[in-house]
């Protein structure tokens, strides 16, 4: 029978003969104890041996058992109970927990009531721990970027792994040394109920040798490795390249070629050129030339730097990698420029203009052209559009334009070209001479009336030509109006203007522009606006219905605008057939007598639940307006009108339900509530079960004492006296809740006679936890709440699930078990297995010789 090494300490006193008087003979004597040698023993476990022979005049039975400590005074010893075989007088013990690594120091003894006798103290070492000891690793489905590695933990070195993985690096030699965890390493997985696990790398370079080897760690923080293994990637499968020497170079521009060489049987899919002034070794990353045609391997790479060397290489690409071709070199020429002045232009008529420049280039430079460009449109105009050329020589440019546009802006740049492209000059703007519109200023406007007014303005200007009309336009649709719209016009076409504008409608918007014309064309003031007088109908709000019963209805309107005019008569007028009534269709018209701008009137004699089509109207002198039709319906008493079933907080045998009553019917609710059931889809109060509320808004009911996972289905109901309505049903599934989950306990601190712990409840079950706190125990491994021997406190749940208890009244330098507990309306639930702990012990009791103290176990 194993017992572990904590167990209660025992004071140890020498076992003497007992006896009634000086002049009787003991009754009771020690044995005769031999303490043998360790059987068996490992990093964690030991079986201790010895012997005990019994004193033959002794009438008193002892218990035999060890002692064993870390000390060799036994001064804080652990006692463990011993057994023997029937008859025999050699007995064993096995302990168990026992640090790897450390001199233990035991003995046997013998105790009869409060005193024992021990025999000679000996002692033994455990085993050390070790780090853990790893086969030798496998690799298969190697590739170019990767392997799959195997490997197996032979010996967790006394403790449990904490990690395990593969070390591995780049093998350059035979001299290259074992890699280890400091180096590239990849976490391994257990495979299931096995001590062996896998890795799997996939960012491996091609076509290169590795050395690798498994390594586990444990929680003595040892790591062991087992043997290395050397393995080699596949060689890449990428492109071969070749790449000639640039040629065609200039200034800007270079010609490459190149050819792939070797595709290793994967069809390339993207090729082309990279290149960089910076980048001794170019790859895609910097400035690239994609070939669209994967025939041909020749691209013209412009937009360089002149007088700069550059790095080029061609590149290929399938599914396996990026190929390039080895590196060249080229440099571009230095451009031949040509540096223009800006041009000047003179003597501008209606459509010519001549344009003079010059221009400088270095020596040895070729002017193959030149001349100057022009456009309208263009502020930098170039050879794409417009131009003319200067075949003269030299460095004097002189052209005179021809077939210009008169009173034409234009702009135009000197240009020359060389071998390296065309230079130009920073570009000219001239005009071409031409006469204008007139131009005049907005009209002013005197005696506004209904339908006429006199407008006035000045033509500010001819334009440098004789003016063919003048005048005004005008339109009450277009803020801008033209010669095409309404029209005075001046007889004498005179600069000052004066004229009335007739026809015009009473109370309308006006937009007027003066207008001149010459032989450019017709030229417009700016718009200036009047509005002719009116005075109008009124102008109503839309009825409203602040009071509807079976057979009246009181309505509420107001004049908003009465028109320029005083109000002769204002009133309602409604029809149950003319969706717009009028005071001449109306089923009937009734006037509200009293003054001011507000309309208040009570519809009686009304028909019960009967739809009118109502319209407020007001009069003056210029007749009859309205409002917009509004429909009202009279009440008619109704069973009640329920809607908007939802619900919500379902558990395992609550819900919560809500709803709301849109109408109640025109009579006053008596009772409403929710009716729900397990069979019929549609409940009604007769069939199913009720639960009533109070008449106050919307409504809502907490059920109570329904049956886990199970559906229900519901609906609300109201019941006023023309009977009892319900929702459309819906349904519900109640859930299932469980006792709670609690975590292992954590022994914060202990005392003498005190100790606290902690814990904490990783889920609630699915229902409220409505107690926690801990149970605790010398004698049992399994404390409960209401269990022999055990004890339990209630504790006080922290809203993060944990919670905490300090315990007083233990006994001093004695082992427990505690177990965490926590409560919800499904029962009592425990942290899986017992915390130990040992309260510390109470002031030195002296040698091992002294009696024990009352109430010391």
């Amino acid at each position: 029978m194993k017992h572990k090494f904590l167990r209660l300490a025992l004071s140890l006193l020498i076992l003497l003969p007992t006896a009634c008087d000086e002049d009787k003979e003991p009754t009771s004597y020690a044995p005769t104890l031999l303490t043998g040698n360790v059987a068996e023993y490992t990093r964690f476990d030991a079986v201790l041996t010895g012997s005990a022979v019994e004193n033959p005049n002794s009438t008193t039975q002892c218990a035999i058992g060890f002692l064993i400590s870390t000390s060799a005074s036994l001064a804080d010893a652990q006692t463990v109970e011993a057994t023997a075989a029937s008859g025999s007088n050699q007995y064993t013990a096995q302990v168990s927990e026992l640090t790897p690594g450390t001199k233990y120091y035991y003995c046997i003894y013998a105790g009869s009531g409060s005193h024992i006798v021990k025999g000679e103290i000996m002692d033994f070492s455990t085993l050390v721990s070790e780090p853990p000891a790893l086969t030798v690793t496998t690799v298969s489905n190697a590739n170019e970027k990767g392997a799959t590695f195997n490997a197996e933990i032979t010996d967790n070195g006394g403790y449990e792994i904490t990690e395990q993985g593969f070390a591995f690096k780049v093998y350059d030699s035979e001299s290259t040394p074992e890699p280890t965890t400091y180096d590239h390493t990849l976490p391994g997985t257990l495979k299931e109920d096995s001590k062996i696990f896998e890795a799997t790398a996939n960012t491996l370079q091609a076509n290169t040798r590795y050395i690798i080897r498994a390594y586990a760690t444990n929680k003595q923080q040892k790591t062991g490795y087992g043997e290395s293994y050397i393995f080699s990637t596949e060689e890449l499968k990428i492109p071969s390249l070749i790449c000639d020497a640039a040629t065609a170079l200039t200034a800007y521009t270079a010609t490459v070629t190149a050819q792939v060489t070797k595709d290793n049987g994967f069809p390339i899919t993207r090729k082309g050129f990279c290149y960089s002034a910076e980048n001794h070794n170019p790859t895609i990353d910097n400035l690239l030339i994609e070939l669209e045609d994967k025939a041909v391997f020749k691209a013209v790479i412009d937009q360089l730097n002149e007088g700069t060397t550059y790095y080029l290489r061609a590149f290929a690409e399938n599914e396996k990698g990026i190929g390039y071709s080895p590196i060249i070199s080229f440099a571009t020429t230095t451009v031949q420029k040509a540096i223009l002045q800006v041009p000047v232009a003179a003597n501008a008529q209606y459509t010519e203009i001549t344009l003079t420049s010059s221009l400088t280039v270095p020596s040895g430079s070729e002017i193959l052209e030149k001349g100057f460009c022009y456009s309208k449109f263009s502020t930098k105009p170039q050879t794409d559009g417009e131009h003319t050329t200067d075949k003269s020589a030299g460095n004097k440019l002189q052209v005179t334009l021809t077939g210009l546009e008169e009173g034409t802006r234009y702009y135009a740049t000197a240009y020359a070209v060389t071998r390296d492209g065309t230079f130009y000059s920073t570009a000219v703007q001239f005009n071409t001479l031409s006469t204008e519109k007139p131009v005049s200023n907005a009209p002013t406007f005197e005696g506004i009336g209904e339908n006429e007014v006199t407008a006035k303005a000045n033509i500010t200007s001819d334009g440098g030509t004789t003016l063919l009309r003048t005048g005004f336009c005008w339109s009450d649709a277009l803020t801008a109006p033209t010669t095409n719209d309404q029209v005075w016009e001046s007889s004498n076409h005179s600069q000052t203007l004066s004229g009335k504008l007739t026809g015009l409608k009473a109370g309308t918007k006006y937009y007027v522009r003066t207008f001149a014309e010459n032989k450019n064309g017709i030229a417009y003031s700016e718009t200036a606006e009047f509005t002719t007088t009116q005075t109008y109908t009124p102008t109503l709000s839309n009825p409203e219905f602040p009071e509807i019963y079976e057979t009246s209805a009181r309505i509420t309107a107001s004049i908003t605008d009465d028109g320029g005019s005083a109000i002769l008569e204002k009133g309602v007028c409604y029809s149950k057939t003319v969706l717009t009534p009028t005071v001449e269709d109306a089923d009937k018209t009734l006037k509200d007598e009293n003054t001011g701008n507000g309309i208040n009137i009570t519809l009686t004699n009304l028909e019960k639940g009967t739809k009118y089509y109502v319209r407020i109207y007001a009069r003056n002198k210029n007749g009859v307006s309205y409002s917009s039709a509004r429909e009202v319906t009279t009440s008619k008493n109704m069973p009640p009108e329920v809607a908007e079933l939802s619900i919500s907080d379902i558990g395992d045998d609550t819900a919560k339900a809500s709803a709301s009553i849109v109408s109640n019917g025109g009579l006053e609710i008596t009772k409403r509530g929710f009716v729900w059931s397990t069979g019929n889809a549609s409940p009604t109060l007769e069939e199913g079960t009720d639960v009533g509320v109070t008449l106050t808004g919307n409504f809502e009911a907490k059920i109570n004492g329904l049956q886990p996972a199970t559906r229900y289905y519901i609906r609300a109901y109201a019941i006023n006296k023309a009977g009892t309505s319900y929702s459309t049903p819906t349904y519900f599934v109640t859930g299932i809740t469980y006792t709670p989950s609690v975590g292992q306990v954590s022994i914060d601190e202990t005392k003498i006679r005190t100790a606290t712990f902690s814990a904490s409840i990783s889920y609630n079950g699915g229902a409220e936890v409505s107690e926690v706190g801990f149970c605790w125990s010398n004698s049992t491994s399994e404390p409960v709440i209401e269990g022999q021997g055990s004890k339990f406190a209630k504790a006080t749940l922290n809203s993060d699930g944990t919670f905490k208890l300090t315990v007083s009244n233990l006994n001093s330098y004695t082992y427990y078990y505690v177990r965490a507990y926590a409560i919800n309306k499904n029962g009592v639930a425990y942290s899986a297995g017992a915390a130990t702990f040992t309260t510390e012990r109470d002031e030195p009791g002296g040698d091992d010789n002294q009696p024990p103290k009352p109430g010391v176990e």
